[in-house]
């Protein structure tokens, strides 16, 4: 029994709060000295819950370090800050432009070694801005800046789609698998970072500084080398079957330029790969469901030749931004970010043996066809706008 009773370890590596440091937020940048400067943005337990809270604090504060190496960062920083760092609940972390364009590598390496951090929180890239700058930006809404930037990647990425939202652990298998480039979400500053870091930022009913989430960027290996905008991002995520819902707009088939707004409210995306020549030709087609949500032309709803035509530019308007972006990432970048190599190898592993060593020099010149089914299933609570009925101006 004596022996049983010595064998219980209880909760001994039991860590107080008091004594923690809950890092939820993780900036890393390039000082100029050619080390790290890592930001922490550390959550205030107290100010987090209306009964203690004092209402004169931020409910996180940022705390910095700077090392030859991340792992003495986090032990530096105790220089600060007096609790241990802990990294369990982290939501984000924010790597520089800068540092990205130089290579990622040493930060991956750390962040996945650590046996405190889970690999669930989104990795994004500070687009124009240093890491430490993003961190600092106070957020309406949602009191602690990390879990705004979390919430905000994830609902974009659910209903709009230029966003694309990678955790830790989906990142390193882009990166070391063949036939596949990375690619992470930007996300900048609009407005001043004077006032974007003052409790004034969330006092006001429209905060003059903002977060936003901007371009898609494009890896090579482990290195930043540019970026998708807004059309191409969208395009992208057809492309690699990432689009859950969003919205776009197409010219009115009458062709008088006014707009017809869609809704698309689900997407799938195939892709195929055939051999021809011993060469991969790929195949995609995407089928969306939608419906209309704004009519700003005269057009009667009611006629399926109309609904067809609309379903047609919709379809026309999808494949022409697919094009774009393969075209930039084949020509500008070299940069398979569609892990069409990786759909090869499990399609065709013999094929890519042959293929694999020399995939830098065969991407920039793959065929891809297109393909659009459209079908839209509502107008609305309207089968016809009112503007039908307005007289034409003369």
């Amino acid at each position: 029994m004596l022996l049983l009773i010595t064998s219980l370890t209880g909760c001994w590596s039991r860590k107080e709060i008091p004594e923690l440091g809950i890092v939820l937020g993780m900036g890393i940048d390039k000082t100029d000295e050619d080390n790290f400067l890592v930001s922490y943005q550390v959550v205030d337990p107290g100010e987090n819950t209306p009964r203690q809270s004092s209402g004169n604090r931020t409910p996180v504060s940022l705390f910095q370090a700077r090392a030859d190496n991340l792992f003495e960062a986090a032990w530096r920083a105790t220089m600060t800050i007096p609790r241990k760092l802990y990294f369990s609940h982290i939501r984000i972390l924010i790597i520089s432009e800068e540092l990205a364009k130089e290579g990622i590598k040493n930060v991956i390496d750390f962040m996945s070694r650590d046996h405190e951090m889970r690999p669930d929180f989104f990795v994004m890239i500070a687009k124009g801005h240093r890491a430490e700058d993003i961190l600092k930006v106070l957020t309406p809404l949602e009191k602690i800046p990390a879990n705004n930037m979390f919430d905000s990647l994830r609902m974009s990425e659910q209903n709009w789609a230029p966003t694309y939202g990678l955790h830790l652990d989906k990142l390193i298998n882009e990166i070391v698998t063949d036939g596949n480039e990375a690619a992470l979400s930007g996300i900048r500053i609009d407005g001043e970072l004077e006032i974007a870091e003052r409790r004034l930022n969330v006092e006001e009913i429209n905060s003059p500084g903002k977060l936003v989430i901007e371009g898609i960027s494009v890896f090579k290996g482990d290195k930043l080398i540019g970026w998708f905008n807004e059309v191409e991002s969208k395009g992208f995520n057809y492309i690699i079957d990432n689009v859950t819902y969003t919205a776009g707009q197409i010219e009115c088939p009458n062709g008088n330029g006014d707009k017809i707004a869609i809704e698309i409210s689900s997407a799938k995306t195939k892709v195929d790969v055939k051999l021809q020549n011993e060469k991969p030709f790929f195949e995609l087609e995407v089928d969306m469901i939608g419906n209309i949500g704004e009519v700003a032309c005269k057009i009667d709803l009611t006629k399926t030749e109309n609904i067809n035509a609309v379903e047609k530019l919709v379809g026309e308007k999808v494949k022409t931004l697919m094009e774009t972006t393969i075209k930039k990432a084949q020509q500008e970048y070299n940069s398979d970010v569609f892990a069409f190599g990786d759909t090869v190898y499990r399609t065709h592993p013999k094929a890519w043996k042959e293929l694999s060593g020399n995939w830098d020099k065969e991407f920039p010149n793959l065929e891809v066809s297109i393909r659009t089914n459209v079908t839209l299933r509502s107008t609305g609570t309207l089968n016809n706008s009112f503007i039908q009925k307005l007289p034409v101006e003369k």
